[in-house]
């Protein structure tokens, strides 16, 4: 829900950088969901597909920015005069939008901008996917392997046998499995 109490759609900042210590830029904390007005470039680019250049970043009132009073705010406060947002597409999915706001820099974002922060989240994209689908490959392999363990061992007349699966490397599972029969029973007349 918004501040203004109209239903938006659901972001949730992944990363954060800034030139200033601390990202004062940002009113919302990695982890933090965000509020993104309907009718903000974010949805435009998000239903496209296609980048967004705002040269003038205009905060003023009767502006997409008015119905986002924390956004609004830090942009006035921080001195934020040009944007970008730019769709980060990996494998014909859309995994987020990527923003670039201008403060220091007096000149505003330019086409030539725009291509070099496209081609930057291009192959940032595909990183972020490469390491998405390792991990859903790994949480597989790892529950895979923990079902082909044996989950106990047979009794025998002549033997108690226990195991335990301990892996050496705890981030992959592997190693250190090892089993030892040790006799405990002595027969009579032997």
């Amino acid at each position: 829900m918004s501040p203004t109490g109209e239903h938006s759609t659901a972001f949730r900042r992944a990363g954060l950088a800034s030139i200033h210590p601390g990202t004062p830029e940002s009113p919302w904390a990695r982890g933090e969901s965000t509020f993104v007005p309907p009718t903000s470039p974010w949805i435009s680019v998000l239903s496209s597909g296609a980048s967004h250049l705002q040269p003038t970043l205009d905060a003023s009132p009767g502006t997409w920015v008015d119905n986002d009073p924390a956004r609004a705010q830090s942009i006035r406060k921080n001195g934020m005069h040009s944007m970008m947002l730019v769709p980060i597409r990996a494998r014909h999915t859309t995994l987020g939008v990527a923003v670039f706001v201008r403060t220091e820099e007096p000149l505003p974002f330019q086409e030539d901008d725009l291509l070099l922060a496209e081609e930057l989240v291009t192959r940032a994209a595909l990183s972020l996917d490469n390491a998405r689908q390792y991990s859903r490959e790994h949480i597989a392999a790892l529950a895979l392997q923990r079902k082909l363990l044996p989950h106990g061992l047979k009794d025998s007349a002549a033997i108690e046998a226990a195991s335990r699966y301990l892996p050496a490397d705890v981030d992959n599972g592997v190693g250190g499995d090892w089993f030892d029969v040790i006799p405990v029973r002595h027969w009579p007349g032997k």
